[in-house]
Formats: structure tokens, sequence, C-alpha cells
């Protein structure tokens, strides 16, 4: 088995923006090549349909993070454009996924937040358009459910693995959209800026 962390790397007109995501690689024997090509069609793609035309993925970085520490491959996103029309969000209003694993307290749940949206995702309020969070679950997290929750088709599976010992790994079981906007305010928000 082999915990591998991926980082998706984006750009706006205004910066820069990561997404850190960590699968396990039940055998170990999907190499990082085709866990790139298989996150292009099934992470990116359905992504890409609620992401803003300003919003553009440009690569991914692959690390196999328990043991060795050797350095991450780096894979080329193409296409990685949102398709999304209209103005942008602002930078750091992201929307949250949230992840729970079947252990409980704060240990079993995870986040990813998702940059590039439009304004238009949210009301003036800041809460998901009733439009925005059907698509979420219609255009998005059903494809992400069925592949890479536990049970699921894909050769990674997701979860949430402790910082200080990656080892320390739980395979996720619940994936949800949040329904109201989150505020990036982390290292991975405009990096190198």
């Amino acid at each position: 088995m082999a915990i591998e962390r991926v980082t998706f790397q984006g750009v706006t007109l205004a910066g820069t923006d990561e997404n850190v995501v960590h699968f396990k690689n039940p055998d170990g024997t999907t190499t990082h090549a085709a866990m790139a090509a298989y996150l292009q069609t099934n992470w990116i793609a359905p992504l890409l349909t609620i992401q803003n035309n300003n919003f553009t993925w440009v690569q991914m970085l692959i690390q196999r993070v328990d043991g060795g520490g050797a350095p991450a491959s780096t894979h080329v996103i193409s296409p990685g454009q949102g398709t999304q029309g209209g103005d942008a969000a602002p930078p750091f209003v992201s929307a949250l996924i949230q992840l729970r694993t079947s252990v409980a307290g704060r240990k079993g749940r995870g986040r990813i937040y998702l940059p590039g949206l439009s304004i238009g995702t949210f009301s003036d309020r800041g809460r998901l358009t009733s439009g925005s969070y059907t698509a979420f679950q219609t255009g998005l997290l059903n494809a992400w459910r069925t592949k890479f929750l536990f049970g699921g088709t894909a050769p990674i599976t997701i979860g949430v693995c402790s910082r200080d010992n990656p080892s320390d790994f739980d395979t996720a079981v619940f994936m949800d959209v949040r329904q109201w906007c989150s505020v990036q305010r982390r290292r991975n928000y405009f990096i190198g800026m």
C-alpha cells in the first residue's frame, strides 16, 4: 500500500491556488503517470464544469508520502480551464468539500477548498444557489463518490491522513459540499505572491 499526496495547482488572473488531496494506492502498483491520467479524466474533467473560465488548472504534483521520500512527479493538466462564464468570484472565496471517514471525531474528517468559481455560484449572502448546489451534486460529487470513496471503482481511494504520520490514513466514506462559501486563508492561497 502507498499513500500518495496529489497537489493540484491552478491559476487565475489574480494569483495561484493549490489543492492538496491524499489518496491510497492500495496495491502500490498504480504508477504516477496512470494516476495523473485517471485524475485528469475523473477528477479534473467534472470539476471544470463548475469552475469559472477565468480559472485554469495547470499541473498536478504526485508524491508518495508514507516512507521513502521520493521527489514529486509533475504532470500537466490539459485541458484545465473552467467552462462557466460570467464574473469570477473573489479568489479567496471557495466551495468547501467535506470528507468523513468511519473514525469518530475531528481526526476522521477532512476538507478540500475548491477555488475558481463564478460569483453567480453564491447568493448575495454567500450561500450556494439551489442550482449550484444541484450542479455540485449531479455534475461533480456523484462522479467523485462513485469512484473515489471507500468501495469505489477507481484504482485509488480518497481519504484523510495525519500531517505528522501520513501512513495514519483513513479512507473516506462520505463526501458532500457545504452549502455556504468558505474563505481560503491558508498557506496554499496565492502561493508565491
